[in-house]
């Protein structure tokens, strides 16, 4: 009688992160609404023109922007009484850097302005690198599936095997961020060049195979 095993393998590899997603936040307060507004404006021009002067270098591959918002406030102050109206700025920034180097000094410079906040930064791969390593985990987990179906199989008393279905439930991926890093910057007045290393994305391919042991 055919015997059932179901072997559940992983199989991952550490890749280089290939690119960099910077999120950053412009953001002003104040009890002078256009003067507030303003302040997030014209920071928002200086961004976005060294982006550009990025992207027509290479170290940045594309960037965006979203629209200035601007809302309004009266908090409460300890007394219980409310303080004068305060409005409030931001506007977002988001950019793709392909030159670590050029994003650690972005990033240095950029934190020494108060109005900007870095959100975070994520780690990626490009599509192609993580198809090529998913495929490369794929027949490397089917191989380990193999043979710890063969060693069940034998521990039984079975001589051959086969498989009849395998189930993947894909690749993932994953890149810290340095969100942490730049801020200890702010904080700290700056000091030393920020430098980023591409950082090791592990790729993981996980599969189910059920084997019939004979």
């Amino acid at each position: 009688m055919p015997l059932t095993i179901r072997v559940h393998e992983t199989a991952t590899t550490l890749c280089p992160a290939e690119r960099a997603d910077l999120q950053l936040r412009i953001e002003a307060e104040g009890t002078d609404k256009h003067a507030v507004a303003e302040r997030v404006r014209t920071v928002l021009r200086l961004l976005t023109d060294e982006l550009a002067d990025l992207e027509s270098t290479g170290a940045v591959r594309r960037w965006s922007n979203e629209q200035v918002t601007t809302w309004s406030d009266r908090p409460y102050g300890h007394d219980g009484l409310r303080r004068p109206l305060t409005h409030q700025t931001s506007a977002d920034v988001q950019a793709r850097f392909a030159d670590f180097e050029q994003l650690g000094h972005a990033v240095e410079q950029w934190c020494e302005i108060e109005e900007v906040r870095v959100e975070h930064v994520q780690w990626e791969l490009t599509t192609a690198t993580r198809n090529d390593a998913s495929n490369s985990l794929r027949a490397q987990a089917v191989r380990s599936a193999d043979e710890h179906a063969h060693q069940y199989a034998r521990a039984a008393g079975k001589q051959a095997i086969e498989a009849v279905t395998i189930a993947d439930s894909g690749p993932t991926q994953g890149g810290p961020d340095f969100a942490r890093a730049a801020m200890a910057v702010a904080e700290s007045g700056g000091g030393a060049e920020l430098r980023f290393a591409p950082r090791r994305i592990a790729v993981t391919i996980a599969i189910d195979v059920e084997f019939l042991a004979h």
